[in-house]
Formats: C-alpha cells, sequence, structure tokens
C-alpha cells in the first residue's frame, strides 16, 4: 500500500493580525503629526504670515479687518469730497457758494459803480459824487444817493447816461428811477441830485 502525504500550505496572516501591528505605528505618527501642525500653527506659520503695516505687526485676520477699514474710510472721505466739490449736491459747496453770492458781489458791484462813475466823462474828475451806497441783503438791493456835478448844465444829460450804464451791469435786473431835476448852487454851479435803488439778480 502506497503511502500518500498531503503537504499543508502555510495560512498568511489574517487582517485582525495587521491591524493591531499597524495600530501603533499609525497612532505614533497621528499624534507626531498633530503635534507638529499645532506647532506650526502657532510658532512658524504667524512668524511667515505677519508683516508690518502702518507701524504694526498684522496676521492675516488682522490685515483683513485693517483692508475693510480702509475700504470703509475711503468711501467716507469720498462723500466728503463729494459735499465739498459737487455744484449739484448741498454741503459745504453749497454754503461757500451761498456766501459769495451775498457777500463778493456787492462788492464787485460797488467797485464797478466807482468804475462807470469814473470813467463816464473823461475829461472831468468827481462828476458823480455818490454819498450813500447802502446793500440790503433781504431785499436784494443797492441804495444809492448822490449828485451829478461839475457839468453844467449837462447834468441831467449825465445822469441819464449814468442810469443806462448801470442797467448794462450783469448784477442788475431792475433800476427805480431817480426824479431827474436840475438845480443851482450859487459856488459850483448846476447838479442834479440822485436817490434810486438798484434791483440784484438772487
Amino acid at each position: 500500500m502506497t503511502n500518500t502525504i498531503f503537504s499543508q500550505s502555510p495560512v498568511g496572516p489574517s487582517l485582525r493580525h495587521i491591524l493591531k501591528r499597524v495600530a501603533l505605528p499609525f497612532l505614533l505618527f497621528s499624534a507626531v503629526l498633530f503635534g507638529f501642525l499645532t506647532l506650526s500653527w502657532y510658532l512658524i506659520l504667524p512668524s511667515l504670515t505677519t508683516i508690518e503695516v502702518s507701524g504694526q505687526q498684522r496676521d492675516t485676520m488682522q490685515l483683513k479687518k485693517y483692508v475693510l477699514d480702509l475700504q470703509a474710510n475711503v468711501l467716507e472721505m469720498e462723500d466728503v469730497r463729494r459735499d465739498l466739490v459737487t455744484p449739484l449736491r448741498s454741503g459745504l459747496y453749497g454754503a461757500a457758494k451761498e456766501f459769495k453770492s451775498s457777500v463778493s458781489s456787492p462788492l464787485l458791484l460797488r467797485s464797478q459803480i466807482f468804475e462807470i462813475a469814473a470813467d463816464l466823462v473823461p475829461d472831468q474828475k468827481d462828476t458823480i459824487h455818490i454819498s450813500v451806497l447802502r446793500y440790503s441783503q433781504s431785499k436784494s438791493t443797492l441804495h444809492l444817493e448822490g449828485r451829478v456835478q461839475n457839468v453844467g448844465p449837462r447834468s441831467m444829460t449825465i445822469l441819464a447816461q449814468f442810469i443806462e450804464s448801470l442797467k448794462e451791469l450783469e448784477w442788475v435786473s431792475d433800476i427805480n428811477l431817480p426824479r431827474f431835476t436840475r438845480e443851482l448852487d450859487v459856488e459850483k454851479g448846476y447838479f442834479s441830485p440822485f436817490v434810486f435803488q438798484l434791483q440784484l439778480n438772487e
């Protein structure tokens, strides 16, 4: 009788056995990796991502907030600039424009009136003597009193020319005409007194 020998093939390690062998190394690796990442987050990354801005050290979160604050400040300053320079909006520009119209215009008008009075008769100085010039802001009027002198019997004619010259000024919308009279002064000769008002553009 022939003896038959059966050889038994070796059995490989089970999955449970493999997991038991790799569990400890995997746990150690995870702990070391976690520790390294934690140290990097608190020690290495801040030194790499922190920069100096406006004299202060700022990280990424602080930089983001700083940028948002700057953008808000820029928008606010743009609004202030618009209030200053945009003529279609109220604000400081409108107030300055109104102040200029109410203060500078009468002063400019006054200088123009005296210039007209001085140049009306080129060969004769002090022809138109203005004794009273009073501005009313509430009524937008300019009150004038004075006399036309040193031109003899032509005083009423010179007064009419003076009135017509004032009508051509851009600031004047209307004139309350004076009485055209001629009087005689024993010492200075003929003269024409006048009292009238200029209605100014608002």
